[in-house]
């Protein structure tokens, strides 16, 4: 019946789109019969990880109105919204060949499925979905089969596992909407949908969905990743306090703070700091990283963590008194941080903190957690009574930050992110690994295996289940290498521009703009970005968008391919990977709201593979 087609944004860097005008037929409408009270003036705002533009969350509004006024259960509603985020991510006006619209429905004539109303048309779109809901399940609401398998039952893709992956934004835009939507009122030519603005707070920091993979207790982020002091440039920190700062105001707030600084002198774990009478916090983060040879990022993500500074609205001088936890040891009543106010004050937690991390890297024999060792990690303080499991710790970053926060989250604290498991759930190493994945992108802590020219498909949930631990066979040991790249990327968010000139994850400013996602504060790729960079990491040179990665290249059969070439559609390209038991596969950045995955070739690609390694 319908299947799941995507199309890049990137498509528009030589002036075209193949998804139309670029805007969504659920538009503003003042002078409409609203749903609301007024049309809102929509912000991009993250939802379950995903940052949603003012047309996709307009979208999501009309699907969720649509469903009340049908009277559709919640949990409809809720499959309604994960499969639309799915196929068009929130599009309604995406065309693909003859899959159309927001759930990308395939008209057939002889039934007159999907002909009652217009495809393009978000409300009628809505509808006939919720049309085949009703039939196909008509015991949707208490069906005991997971929502994507009610998804599945209409969408009939056959991959319906990926529907499970968009639950935690459709939840987040529930959370969000759902009560200030009124029914939609059908009329026979309806007017243009409008919804409730969206507040000051996001719904959700992240999802483990949609950010850097699966978290891996034993090697939470690489050490290549944490002790690369080049990360940022002074300049680069100062802007990005701005922008996750941008609500507050007040001299206290992170991006207005002024402060004297101390020298301190040279030795085994820090270099000399060169003190200021004027330092602002970017001065300081980027002085301090240099000197203790720590990565700013992994600074910041602490600062988050520990105390929300990044993005807190009312700061004062006392929100520094333990800005990154430094010296708030778990030894207060029932397991509580017991902070020594002799470390409070930003220059005092910052450069303690980066210290005390540069000790465990210097000095290792001297702390619980070691890199290489085996060792019981709790769940949470040992007050709880919770225990731990074994965790195999691969590396020093790792152990590091189980010194600095000696607990791992437990399976119901990484299904709830960003939100409270159980009574046994941590939260602290947890958030690092997500937030430093929506912020910079990958940790490097996605193990992935190369042997020669055999590199193994990681557990992640961003690869089909079936191929875990599948060896790709890379016709050489570059591709194999660029391939592993790729791998590590798993998870990371789409981002329209990402990955510029071959490069890593990026916000995409040098390539894209706008709305689109791009240059918006979250790091990934693009479709090109990612098989750009790829190929830069086996060593070979590609053009910078999917047209010219399409129009270059040895043409090859589909039937001589090989992993690391490129399959392409109009206006998207992915790397091949070649074919298990018979299907092929591509590792793609999907699109917007979407994360770097592995998923079967689809839809109608180009007749011919492009290879640029031979």
């Amino acid at each position: 019946m319908q299947n799941q087609i995507t199309w890049d944004q990137d498509s528009w860097n030589d002036g075209t789109s193949s998804g139309g005008s670029g805007g969504s037929t659920a538009t503003s409408c003042p002078d409409a019969d609203p749903i609301t009270e007024a049309e809102p003036d929509y912000q991009p705002a993250r939802f379950g990880g995903a940052l949603l533009s003012a047309d996709q969350q307009r979208t999501a509004v009309t699907v969720i109105a649509v469903g009340k006024a049908l009277k559709i259960k919640e949990r409809g509603i809720r499959v309604a919204l994960a499969a639309a985020i799915q196929e068009s991510s929130l599009q309604a006006w995406a065309v693909h060949d003859r899959y159309v619209g927001l759930y990308q429905q395939l008209y057939d004539p002889t039934t007159g499925l999907y002909g009652e109303y217009d495809r393009l048309d978000p409300v009628g779109a809505t509808r006939m979905f919720y049309a085949q809901l009703t039939e196909l399940v008509p015991k949707y609401a208490k069906d005991t089969r997971p929502d994507w398998q009610l998804a599945e039952a209409v969408q009939q893709t056959n991959v319906g596992r990926y529907f499970d992956g968009r639950k935690p934004i459709a939840l987040a835009l529930l959370k969000k909407y759902y009560a200030k939507t009124a029914e939609y009122s059908f009329e026979p030519k309806a007017e243009p949908v409008c919804a409730a603005a969206p507040d000051d707070t996001d719904t959700a920091r992240g999802d483990a969905t949609g950010v850097s993979g699966s978290f891996d207790p034993g090697m939470i982020i690489s050490d290549e990743v944490f002790y690369n002091s080049k990360a940022m440039s002074e300049a680069q920190i100062r802007s990005f306090l701005q922008a996750k700062g941008a609500s507050c105001t007040g001299a206290w707030c992170l991006k207005n703070l002024k402060l004297a600084t101390t020298d301190q002198p040279a030795d085994r774990y820090c270099a000399a700091f060169d003190g200021s009478p004027n330092d602002d916090a970017a001065a300081v983060l980027h002085k301090v990283s240099v000197a203790c040879q720590l990565n700013p990022q992994v600074m910041l993500v602490t600062l988050e963590k520990e105390s929300g500074l990044l993005d807190r609205t009312s700061v004062s001088e006392s929100s520094y008194a333990a800005a990154f936890g430094w010296h708030c040891p778990d030894s207060g009543p029932g397991g509580s941080a017991n902070c020594d106010p002799a470390y409070a004050g930003f220059f005092a937690q910052t450069y303690g903190m980066a210290k005390q991390w540069s000790r465990y890297r210097v000095d290792p024999q001297k702390y619980h957690y070691q890199a290489g060792e085996t060792a019981e990690v709790l769940w949470n303080v040992a007050e709880t009574g919770c225990g731990g499991s074994q965790v195999h710790i691969r590396n020093t970053a790792t152990a590091s930050l189980y010194n600095y926060t000696p607990y791992q989250p437990n399976a119901a604290s990484l299904a709830t992110y960003p939100g409270t498991g159980d009574g046994c759930s941590s939260y602290g190493n947890r958030n690092f690994y997500y937030l430093f994945g929506q912020y910079f992108g990958i940790t490097g802590g996605v193990a992935v295996t190369v042997k020669g020219v055999a590199v193994t498909i990681p557990d992640n949930p961003a690869v089909p289940g079936a191929l875990v631990g599948t060896k790709i066979q890379a016709p050489n040991a570059a591709v194999a290498k660029g391939i592993a790249a790729g791998f590590a990327a798993l998870g990371t968010p789409y981002v329209w521009g990402g990955g510029t000139n071959g490069g890593p994850a990026d916000e995409g400013c040098g390539r894209g703009g706008g709305e689109s996602n791009s240059c918006a504060g979250i790091v990934g790729f693009d479709c090109s970005g990612l098989t750009g960079y790829v190929l830069n990491s086996a060593g070979y040179i590609i053009g910078t968008n999917s047209a010219a990665q399409r129009s270059a290249g040895k043409s090859v059969p589909w039937s001589a391919g090989r992993p690391g070439d490129i399959a392409g559609w109009p206006g998207h390209v992915a790397i091949y990977l070649g074919t298990v038991n018979g299907v092929g596969y591509v590792l793609e950045a999907p699109d917007v709201g979407r994360t770097v995955s592995i998923r079967a070739v689809y839809g109608s690609p180009d007749s011919s593979l492009h290879r640029y390694w031979s």
